[in-house]
């Protein structure tokens, strides 16, 4: 599971980032990425990490989630609220056995602030959106729960049915190429005044959530951005 990488957003407190950190551990993930961590480092995330010290000391710190999933093909966005702008939604079980497919591409598992969760903004970087199951009369979950319900379910199907596991065969794009094209297309729109000049971001979120949810390959991104230079042109 060396490809997958779990990715909190703004988290608000250290102790969770610790928990998270003993979580991945258990099942054995140590890929922990994190976007403006608001109390990090921290001791309380040390002692919460309760001895994966070392998926802390080795987290990667970025300034924006764009940057830390640039380079995946697979995003995946936890999220349990209905969004007015929806992506395809997938189980915890639903995306590990999809992680057996895509064994030589990067793949991230993003979670929200505790308080607030993902974005539309932050879901639009995602393929799909991940919902945890519950009942609905209690359906919160903390952060490090959530996490481990994820972890659980990639560890079971990478222990016990690697025997189903194939690998990849085609270069998907990453996540950093298809931003480049949605950024493309934003440029494109506003110069032919197709963007709405009083709601830019709405179009904006729709073209990316349009690429992102997409199955483009590398090759794909570079003939749709040539295409479309030509069209400017």
């Amino acid at each position: 599971m060396q490809n997958i990488r779990i990715v909190l957003d703004q988290t608000s407190h250290g102790g969770n980032i610790g928990a998270v950190a003993r979580a991945m551990k258990n099942m054995d993930l140590y890929h922990l990425y994190l976007v403006n961590p608001k109390d990090y480092p921290s001791e309380d995330a040390t002692a919460r990490s309760s001895g994966a010290d070392d998926i802390l000391r080795n987290a990667q710190i970025f300034s924006s989630l764009k940057d830390a999933v640039a380079d995946c093909q697979y995003v995946i966005g936890a999220s349990a609220r209905a969004r007015e702008l929806s992506l395809p939604t997938i189980t915890p079980r639903e995306f590990a056995n999809d992680t057996l497919a895509l064994m030589n591409i990067n793949i991230a598992c993003v979670f929200g602030n505790e308080r607030v969760g993902l974005e539309n903004r932050q879901l639009a970087l995602c393929n799909k959106q991940l919902i945890i199951p519950t009942q609905e009369k209690f359906s919160s979950l903390n952060l490090a729960m959530a996490v481990q319900i994820v972890c659980y379910e990639l560890y079971t199907a990478h222990q016990f049915d690697q025997k189903h596991a194939i690998t990849a065969t085609d270069e998907s794009a990453t996540s950093g190429e298809k931003e480049s094209l949605v950024e493309f297309i934003e440029e494109l729109a506003t110069e032919v005044k197709f963007s709405n000049p009083g709601q830019p971001k709405k179009l904006s979120v729709r073209i990316r959530q349009i690429v992102s949810k997409s199955n483009f390959t590398s090759s794909e991104v570079s003939l749709m951005r040539g295409f479309l230079k030509n069209f400017k042109k």
